[in-house]
């Protein structure tokens, strides 16, 4: 659902400074938070919540225990989850010049802009990638994008503002009585529904837990994808291999004598002193190491 709002609009960005008395609702830019969209077997928003901070442990550098997290639910099992920082956010509004007592509401970009697909607003290009997740191009303005300075206030907005905590926003009375109230009716509900998700997600932990011990995978994203790395070099490096024992294989017109595979290295043997050879190796681009001619055989190594 869209809303009309009556405040000022501001696309936020890490630079932005303005004075302003007015009311305002602010749409984060990507530079505040980091987006990734996951399938999960849970049925709520509240279980996903529990479960994505171990999914970006691998793309975070600050401490994970300081980062928050805002999940909207695109369809059946399917998630859109943020990552971001309160503290960073709050900090660039409160040195902004902007009162905080001002701020109606807080989006992020990647749910307001989706009806420009890319733009330029206070100096800097953003756009939205092949799988529809807004960016911010890292190069200079390009005249390409839309300039959206002047558009920026028809944005109809949607349901999905973030909850960003401003400490040192000073609430009435009133106010405080009214959440509190708010609170204790909601608090029943909230207790048997908190038991169900808790029940699930224990669940989805043990068989996350089980799996990982069964297979011996390491507990950590940071670990697993480092072995992926390295066993997706050493997959790369034995199809060089088998690439490289076919082609000299399949030459009819060099006769292949004897082979030798180490890891880094291949040594081949032809009883041939036709040094064409080399120049066939040189066209298919084999690094040469090495060549010798022994007897009438041709030694030759190539380097992987």
């Amino acid at each position: 659902m869209k809303l009309v709002s009556n405040n000022k609009i501001i696309y936020f960005t890490l630079d932005t400074k303005m004075n302003t008395k007015e009311k305002v609702d602010i749409i984060l830019s990507p530079e505040f938070y980091w987006l990734r969209i996951f399938e999960i077997p849970v049925k709520y928003t509240s279980q996903a919540k529990k479960i994505v901070p171990n999914f970006f442990e691998d793309i975070l550098e600050d401490d994970i225990s300081k980062i928050s997290y805002h999940i909207i639910k695109q369809e059946e099992n399917k998630f859109m989850c943020f990552a971001y920082d309160n503290k960073k956010i709050f900090n660039s509004i409160k040195n902004s010049g902007i009162e905080l007592a001002n701020i109606h509401r807080v989006y992020f970009a990647q749910t307001e802009c989706n009806s420009f697909k890319s733009f330029k607003i206070n100096e800097k290009n953003f756009f939205y990638t092949d799988d529809n997740i807004l960016v911010k191009s890292p190069y200079p303005m390009d005249e390409s994008f839309d300039n959206i300075n002047t558009q920026i206030q028809d944005i109809k907005l949607s349901s999905n503002f973030v909850d960003i905590k401003f400490y040192n926003k000073v609430m009435s009375l009133k106010k405080v009585i009214s959440i509190i109230s708010i609170c204790i009716l909601v608090g029943g509900i909230n207790f048997f529904k908190a038991y169900e998700d808790n029940t699930s997600i224990n669940k989805i932990d043990e068989k996350i837990q089980s799996l990982k011990s069964k297979n011996k995978v390491p507990s950590s994203f940071l670990q697993v994808n480092s072995i992926i790395n390295q066993k997706q070099q050493e997959i790369k490096k034995e199809l060089e291999k088998r690439e490289l024992f076919f082609l000299l294989l399949n030459e009819k017109n060099f006769k292949l004598k004897s082979f030798q595979m180490k890891e880094n290295e291949a040594s081949f043997t032809f009883s041939s002193k036709n040094k064409k050879i080399i120049e066939f190796l040189n066209t298919n681009k084999k690094k040469i190491s090495s060549s010798s001619l022994e007897n009438s055989n041709l030694n030759i190594r190539i380097k992987l």
